[in-house]
């Protein structure tokens, strides 16, 4: 949690207290030596039938199971805690999964609608300069939020920004860490 913002380390908060509560809600509130096996399957049991609802995807069940099991395994090893319970079968299988993967915007479109005169008039300067740096480097907005101005190499003679940890934000995966290139509009934005 080191190096999270206040709004990183609230969503990541979030997330576990809605694993948490779901997990109380369906097994009940026990203390970590407790909980077994059978209790992750009741637990499983639970958001399936959510899944088959159509309250949830099997995504969000399993990082459910994943944020709890993460948590306690940390705490368990913190204070010496014995548990008694094995995740093996607990994940659910997403058979929609790629079903469900999101379409990249096509370049004619990005063009015609996000790049025409006028379409970014109502976005603030800041907001207006991350966007076109997200269509341009990929970057996600927190990354180009939190962009230091020593993260931003206009001078040599690729011109390019430096996606790294810094006192403004975490990044989400360490596969994010490194350098990309400002091409395009978003090149002008960032010499201001």
């Amino acid at each position: 949690m080191l190096g999270k913002n206040e709004d990183q380390l609230r969503r990541h908060k979030a997330l576990r207290r809605k694993a948490t509560n779901n997990f109380i809600k369906a097994v009940g509130d026990k203390s970590l030596a407790e909980v077994t096996t059978d209790d992750w399957f009741t637990f499983r049991a639970a958001l399936l039938a959510k899944v088959a609802a159509g309250e949830i995807m099997a995504a969000s069940a399993n990082k459910d199971f994943t944020y709890l099991n993460a948590m306690w395994s940390a705490i368990a090893q913190v204070k010496q805690i014995p548990l008694s319970y094995s995740m093996k079968g607990v994940a659910l299988k997403d058979a929609k999964a790629k079903k469900h993967t999101r379409a990249p915007f096509s370049d004619g479109w990005i063009k015609e609608e996000l790049l025409a005169p006028g379409a970014l008039a109502g976005l603030n300067a800041d907001a207006r300069y991350i966007l076109l740096g997200m269509i341009n480097t990929g970057y996600r907005p927190s990354e180009g939020a939190g962009l230091l101005p020593e993260e931003i190499k206009m001078d040599g003679k690729v011109p390019h920004i430096l996606i790294q940890p810094n006192k403004n934000r975490a990044l989400k995966t360490n596969i994010r860490n490194g350098i990309s290139r400002t091409p395009g509009s978003a090149w002008k934005p960032s010499r201001t």
